[in-house]
């Protein structure tokens, strides 16, 4: 189950600078980059918790989508 999320703006200019404040107690562990779409991976120390967030690239910088927890 994932969970949208409504940002407002600007965007950032990094992926893991757009999902800085909806990390909660997870840390990001890798950023990966196509074109206009980017998913960054987050963990939660001594969990097995992982996050992906969904990114989309507009004029102003990168947006988070939402993100998927499992």
């Amino acid at each position: 189950m994932g969970t949208a999320l409504d940002i407002p703006g600007p965007g950032k200019p990094l992926p893991e600078e757009a999902v800085e404040a909806y990390l909660d107690a997870f840390v990001v562990v890798s950023v990966q980059e196509d074109g206009e779409n980017a998913t960054v991976i987050a963990e939660a120390p001594g969990s097995d918790a992982v996050r992906l967030y969904d990114l989309t690239r507009r004029e102003d910088g990168w947006w988070p989508d939402g993100y998927t927890e499992c």
